[in-house]
């Protein structure tokens, strides 16, 4: 009888698993039934969507594509739409790509993505934004691109994704764009530090139809020092002495490197004009706007200055890098550097050679004593000159 009982026992309890075991399976039957009925609903929904923008892009009149934008709105809010319209608008042709901005738009995901740059505390969030934008490559988001890299409050990194986001896009947005409002658009970017970046837009502007001297106020909108660099960068290429009077009020920046910027290029252009400005930074403390200083006033021959830059030489480091600008110029413009100085520069470099400028005054007894031009001999002895006295 007890063996009949725990027989018994056996027997419910491996019924009682067996139905569990059935039941969990009818469940996961369940669950997997219902997951692949929603993928397959949602491979059609994906599909339909994508239809819909095939049909945007084939829609020959106003009225189709209004139908098929509210087609596609009531298939689902523009973040569960936007991952398949980039998919579609990544491997669309060029010509194809206009339309699709102007679903862009008709979606409301212009609108979707600036709430998140005004509103969103979540610095990701608005850096996923930013990169969704600059895929766009349209003209329509680049203020808004400016207005968050100059914005002193917004974090680092998001101002860095603004930076990759222009420079990737700049060259497709501004293509055969002309008009002075862009123009004016592509100076601005101008105020961004970013190398990369600043080449490509000078690159855009030196490739404008327009004149330069049609171009030239613009510079005036450039208000930090990022954008007064790539204001003389401007003028450096368009290299037109025509310009000086736009580079002359640079002499009066705060800012060594802008300042060097404007004497090396005044000093270039050989701008008499300039002079009274140009002697105006004799005593300014930066070291290397001195040396810039002083090479344009020997390019321009400015016979004044030529005691206080023998003094000067006197000066290790000063010479060094005075020196040091021979290597970024012409051969016109170093024989008449060399003469100006009273150095024989074929002696120079035949006995001391290139870049030996720690033996000045060897350099000097030599030309006073060899050179064949008697106005470098007479120079040459005013130099030594000028150190004896100093000496005495």
């Amino acid at each position: 009888m007890k063996g009949v009982i725990l027989t018994a026992e056996r027997l419910l309890s491996i019924a009682v698993i067996g139905l569990s075991a059935l039941l969990i399976l009818g469940l996961m039957g369940v669950v997997f039934w219902d997951f692949l009925r929603n993928f397959r609903e949602s491979e059609f929904r994906s599909q339909m969507i994508k239809n819909l923008i095939q049909g945007w892009l084939m829609g020959s009149s106003e009225e189709d594509r209004s139908v098929t934008l509210k087609k596609l709105k009531a298939l689902g809010p523009p973040d569960a739409i936007e991952p398949l319209f980039f998919e579609c608008y990544e491997t669309s042709a060029p010509n194809e790509k206009p339309k699709l901005r102007e679903l862009f738009k008709g979606m409301g995901f212009s609108r979707h993505l600036y709430l998140i740059l005004k509103k969103s505390s979540d610095p990701y969030e608005r850096e996923e934004a930013i990169l969704k934008i600059s895929r766009l490559a349209s003209l329509d988001y680049l203020p808004v691109l400016l207005e968050i890299f100059h914005d002193p409050n917004e974090e680092r990194r998001v101002k860095e994704r603004c930076v990759e986001a222009l420079s990737h896009s700049v060259e497709e947005i501004f293509k055969d764009r002309h008009s002075d409002e862009d123009l004016a658009l592509l100076f601005k970017m101008l105020e961004i530090p970013e190398k990369g970046l600043r080449q490509k837009v000078i690159g855009l502007i030196l490739s404008q139809p327009h004149p330069p001297d049609k171009m030239l106020p613009l510079l005036s909108q450039l208000k930090s020092d990022a954008g007064k660099e790539g204001a003389l960068m401007l003028l450096k290429h368009w290299n037109q002495k025509a310009h000086a009077p736009f580079a002359r009020p640079y002499l009066n920046e705060k800012n060594p490197k802008i300042k060097c910027q404007a004497i090396a290029l005044l000093g270039h252009w050989r701008d008499e004009r300039s002079l009274k400005q140009l002697l105006q930074c004799l005593n300014d403390p930066d070291r290397e706007v001195q040396v810039k200083l002083f090479w344009a006033l020997a390019i321009l021959n400015y016979e004044p200055a030529f005691g206080a830059l023998i003094q000067k030489l006197e000066d290790a480091r000063f010479r060094r890098a005075f020196f040091s600008q021979l290597n970024y110029e012409s051969r016109e413009h170093v024989k008449q550097f060399f003469h100006y100085l009273g150095l024989d520069q074929y002696i120079f470099f035949k006995r001391f050679g290139w870049g030996n400028f720690d033996i000045t005054h060897e350099a000097y007894e030599a030309s006073a004593a060899e050179s064949e031009d008697p106005a470098i001999r007479r120079k040459a002895a005013q130099a030594i000159s000028l150190w004896k006295k100093k000496a005495a």
